[in-house]
């Protein structure tokens, strides 16, 4: 793992809560017309679906098989 990937996952996962946060405690008010925000929102929900797929799902398995195979020795 990288620290740049660590790096990302944590922005964007930090950026995630204070976004929900603030839509919960009042703070961000979005009227209909706003779909820019609202579409804002989404992109942001599914990044932050892809990053706890990637750490806790296969891609990291995948990963880490990947990378056992590089350290084998050849027959």
């Amino acid at each position: 793992m990288t620290r740049t990937r660590v790096l990302l996952a944590a922005i964007i996962t930090t950026g995630f809560f204070v976004v929900m946060i603030s839509i919960g405690m009042g703070f961000a008010v979005f009227d209909a017309d706003n779909q820019f925000v609202l579409v804002l929102v989404g992109a942001l929900s599914s990044s932050y679906g892809q990053v706890v797929s990637w750490f806790f799902g296969s891609s990291e398995g995948s990963s880490r098989k990947t990378d056992l195979i590089a350290k084998k020795e050849p027959v």
